[in-house]
């Protein structure tokens, strides 16, 4: 072998003793670790860290240690959606077709623009203005800080934007 083959050859063994293997790190979180809620259906993360955890049994809160059951006797049924956005809002929609907002004492009703809790709560989502749509029954309604504005029949034309990418798909942020 050449001399020069040889140095670089040393080079790289010396480069080489130096490399470490990625080391893969993972936790299982079950029912031994305190997780005994069945099946997940949903998840969420605020802003401090906390991850929200919806589960057939209620909403479950878990800080990287501890999962805390978080109003159990408010709710009590599936989380099918959970939804965090503007001012550190969690809402929670369950299968009952109600939502709510938690609180820092557990959860209240979410209100709709009836003045009532929702009771017939299809979807929820949050636009990159901070508003909250939701479908209520078989209406689009879109709520602006607290006053709800009724989406009649279809949305509006200046909701929608057409770009040659994304064709048809809905832009709420405008």
């Amino acid at each position: 072998m050449p001399r020069s083959s040889r140095l670089i050859l040393l080079l790289l063994l010396m480069f080489c003793a130096h490399a470490h293997a990625q080391r893969s790190y993972f936790a299982l979180y079950d029912q031994d670790t305190g997780l005994n809620v069945g099946e997940i259906a949903a998840l969420a993360q605020d802003d401090t860290g906390f991850l929200w955890i919806g589960a057939h049994r209620g909403l479950i809160r878990f800080d990287g240690r501890t999962f805390v059951p978080w109003a159990p006797e408010t709710l009590d049924e599936v989380v099918y959606q959970l939804l965090y956005g503007p001012n550190d809002e969690l809402l929670v929609r369950g299968a009952s077709g109600r939502g709510w907002r938690r609180t820092a004492r557990g959860l209240d009703p979410l209100i709709g623009p009836d003045g009532k809790p929702v009771a017939d709560l299809n979807s929820i989502a949050f636009d990159a203005r901070g508003r909250l749509w939701a479908v209520l029954g078989t209406s689009l309604w879109r709520r602006d800080t607290s006053n709800w504005t009724r989406i009649d029949g279809r949305i509006p034309d200046v909701e929608v934007k057409h770009t040659p990418a994304r064709q048809g798909v809905l832009d709420l942020a405008q």
